[in-house]
């Protein structure tokens, strides 16, 4: 049986999906399938995790250790994928550049695999580029 619960105006189902009930001055609007839900929200999970990366302007491993918890986990691969490509491709924290390099040659690596696996909306990028879209000047 699913439950139901009614937070800030919202109904939710026990999976945390709103649902929609219809008032006499509304049509009624199907459920998101849950899928499309999980995958827009691993998504703006991950944006959030590079954005936080890329605009971070040190060098602690400290830092990377509460980072990763911004990785999405649960079901997409993305954590265990980020775990393999460390392995070979560690961060450098001898400089802040060198850190910003470090991210961006991790970036490239996810979004190689992900282009492997048919992803055409990723692309590799230049450590120039990089530096142009996070606005890094040396």
């Amino acid at each position: 049986m699913v439950k139901h619960s009614y937070r800030d105006g919202i109904w939710y189902t026990d999976g945390e999906i709103p649902i929609t009930i219809p008032d006499q001055n509304s049509t009624v609007k199907e459920t998101p399938d849950p899928q499309q839900v999980f995958q827009k929200q691993k998504i703006a999970a991950g944006r959030r995790a590079w954005t936080l990366l890329h605009n971070y302007r040190g060098c602690d491993p400290q830092w990377v250790e509460l980072w990763e918890y911004f990785i999405p986990a649960g079901g997409c691969g993305c954590k265990e994928g980020y775990k393999a490509i460390i392995k070979d491709q560690p961060f450098d924290y001898s400089s802040p550049e060198k850190f910003f390099e470090s991210g961006v040659v991790l970036h490239n690596a996810v979004n190689q695999k992900l282009i492997d696996q048919g992803d055409s909306t990723k692309k590799i990028i230049t450590l120039e580029e990089a530096k142009e879209i996070w606005n890094r000047k040396e």
